[in-house]
């Protein structure tokens, strides 16, 4: 039988340097050693050292009380002290030496010759900073050779979505025995989390490192579960300081520079083409269906908020996506959002900048601001003409893709003062051309789609931000129909294109200077994709909000 010590409180007893116990009392468990006819108690007791390793001498003193008797000091020696349960003058009750070993772990040996009703015990620090103890009272020696595990109570992941991530959790043993744990390497304690490493065995007074990786789930979102760790500790208790018990929380995130296409007619997990969000590895190319469902139907457009969450734009509404649980909440709806949105961005204020191609029944385009938080909608500027793409040059202003109707309202590039509304053609299009997707590169260039130029098969055009003039970037090749840009840190430009490659779509590489084209993502979950979108590179990463 044993009992580890001490008990009822939430870490190993704490003293100063130079402080000593009160007298604790503790149950005597002893045994009849049947070869020489005497009952023996053991107490082991470890001075836990600073971090994870023994501290060394001095030794502490160990001081015990039987009954009534006065209070004797153990020392470390063979020959044992003697105690009375009594006054002076009583016969004695019980020997006990003691003896130093390994790892500031101490041995008290006590003989006990009579009846003894109550026992204490009082420890004191004779170092000079502060240390902890804990002790073990036995009736067998291999009995008292007991561990006392301490595991940190969280354990944090912050993980790209579909990578893994490898942590560490310190275990430390805090016992008179060797800690050995119950669970080996490949326990799960939840979903995502597997026990990668594991310690065989861990001394008293030291410390070693329990590995678990988590593997990223396939979309944005937080996940949490408990690991209860198992070992040869049977006295475990959840709480600070004698704690197997640890939540492991893990983030997984967008990596920056991951590629979201809007695609109004993306299959979703039942076969449906009700449209959805596809995430696309922009090195791999690999693509993973984040959303899909009749709350975001025929999506046309995709942004990504300051604070991570996700922005969609469907016809006649502004939805928002909580990235953990799929759930949707409409942000805005009816007049004047419109028939079909080709484009959508977020101001630097958070307000959200839509175009349309005109509400059903009107044909009349418009630029339309909407506070995210409020839903409410104001017209900044509208049209006869359908509107397309929308981007934000580096002082706010707003540029805007206008669809013209006749030579003498031809299709034209505006430039849209963002507090008055006021449109400035900043140049034309000559037809056949359809100017749609529109970007601004880091140096002011201004990008616009050319989805149905005169060969038939879509160019990429920049723009002077000043003069107006033209110069094609990229034309044949891969496009079929270009839509969406973006623009990536490196300068390399992305394009959408729902035609290419057999009509099926995809998501084209375009060389910034020499228009040299190279395929990212082709086929696959893509159908019609729309607008495109990148996770920035800044502090805005893709992360959802924390849940228990």
């Amino acid at each position: 039988m044993f009992e580890v010590y001490p008990i009822g409180q939430a870490a190993p007893e704490h003293l100063e340097a130079g402080a000593a116990t009160s007298l604790l009392e503790f149950t005597e468990l002893s045994a009849l050693d049947t070869a020489t006819g005497r009952r023996d108690m053991w107490i082991r007791i470890v001075k836990v050292g600073a971090g994870c390793g023994p501290s060394g001498p001095p030794h502490p003193a160990v001081r015990l009380k039987a009954d009534t008797g006065d209070v004797v000091e153990v020392p470390i020696s063979p020959t044992p002290v003697v105690l009375l349960n009594g006054p002076q003058g009583s016969p004695p009750a019980a020997n006990a030496n003691m003896a130093a070993e390994a790892d500031d772990v101490y041995l008290v040996r006590v003989t006990v010759l009579r009846q003894i009703l109550k026992w204490r015990l009082q420890l004191v620090n004779n170092d000079a900073a502060a240390r902890d103890f804990v002790w073990v009272v036995a009736d067998h020696n291999a009995e008292s050779r007991q561990p006392w595990i301490d595991l940190p109570p969280t354990l944090d992941f912050e993980v790209d979505v579909g990578q893994e991530a490898r942590r560490s959790l310190q275990v430390a043993n805090r016992g008179t025995g060797t800690l050995t744990m119950g669970d080996g390497e490949g326990f799960q304690p939840g979903p995502g989390f597997v026990l990668s490493a594991v310690p065989k065995s861990i001394g008293p007074n030291a410390c070693a490192n329990l590995d678990v990786t988590f593997t990223g789930v396939p979309g944005p979102a937080t996940v949490h579960a408990v690991y209860d760790a198992t070992s040869n500790d049977t006295k475990a208790k959840t709480t600070p300081g004698h704690n197997h018990r640890v939540t492991l929380t893990a983030v997984a995130r967008l990596a920056p520079g991951t590629i979201l296409l809007a695609d109004r007619d993306a299959a979703g997990a039942d076969g449906d083409s009700a449209g959805g969000v596809i995430r696309v590895d922009p090195t791999t190319g690999k693509q993973v269906r984040l959303l899909a469902g009749d709350h975001i139907a025929a999506p046309s457009g995709v942004a990504i908020q300051a604070d991570g969450t996700i922005l969609i734009v469907r016809e006649d509404a502004l939805v928002r996506l909580d990235l953990m649980t799929g759930q949707h909440s409409v942000v805005a709806s009816g007049d004047p959002l419109g028939r079909f949105h080709v484009g959508l961005v977020i101001e630097d204020d958070g307000q959200v900048l839509l175009t349309h191609t005109g509400r059903k029944g009107h044909g009349r385009g418009q630029l339309i601001r909407v506070n995210p938080d409020t839903g409410e909608k104001t017209v900044l500027t509208d049209s006869e003409c359908d509107f397309a793409g929308v981007a934000l040059e580096a002082d706010g202003t707003i540029l805007v893709v206008e669809q013209g109707m006749s030579p003498d309202r031809p299709r034209a590039l505006l430039r849209v003062d963002r507090h008055t509304g006021q449109p400035t053609v900043l140049t034309t299009f000559d037809p056949p051309c359809r100017p749609v997707g529109l970007a601004v590169e880091p140096d002011g260039q201004i990008l616009v789609t050319d989805a149905v130029s005169t060969d038939g098969t879509g160019r990429l055009l920049r723009f002077n931000p000043t003069t107006g003039n033209k110069t094609v970037v990229s034309t044949g090749q891969f496009f079929r129909s270009p839509w969406g840009i973006a623009v990536e840190p490196a300068g390399s430009i992305l394009v959408s294109d729902h035609e290419a490659f057999g009509h099926k779509g995809g998501v084209i590489r375009v060389h910034p200077q020499t228009g040299e084209q190279t395929t990212v993502s082709a086929g696959g979950l893509l159908t019609s994709p729309l607008m495109i979108t990148l996770v920035p590179h800044d502090e805005r990463r893709l992360v959802p909000p924390h849940r228990p």
